[in-house]
């Protein structure tokens, strides 16, 4: 008897059937996405398969990642920058260090500024 095939679906008529990517991993790069895709409760084709899905669907081009980065960087810095004005208006409307003391305190651990340390200086980071 002869073999006869299922006529095209409308939903598939006019595109290529799926084909398959496949691609070596050196052993230590296998365990590692092994370890990654169990976390996750994924089979490691599956993980691998999710990646190169995401990246086609949100490409970064040329130096992309680089950009991210900078531009997180960048809002962190301002986010630093609001906290420690903040953290002066807060501290400094408590009384109990000077305003000149809340503002060295969020100079060197928010703003990130270098200063000379002191044992004076030393002691106002600890605010009190």
């Amino acid at each position: 008897m002869p073999k006869t095939t299922s006529p095209k679906s409308a939903e598939t008529e006019g595109k290529e059937p799926p084909s398959t990517v496949g691609f070596r991993l050196d052993p230590e790069t296998m365990a590692v996405l092994g370890q990654l895709a169990r976390a996750q409760g994924l089979s490691r084709h599956d993980l691998a398969k999710q990646w190169v899905l995401e990246r086609l669907e949100h490409p970064l081009g040329p130096g992309g990642w680089e950009q991210a980065v900078e531009s997180i960087h960048a809002h962190l810095e301002q986010v630093r920058k609001n906290l420690a004005v903040g953290f002066e208006a807060v501290v400094g409307a408590t009384g109990k260090v000077t305003p000149a003391q809340a503002k060295e305190w969020a100079d060197y651990n928010l703003r990130g500024k270098p200063h000379v340390v002191d044992q004076q200086s030393d002691q106002s980071r600890k605010l009190g």
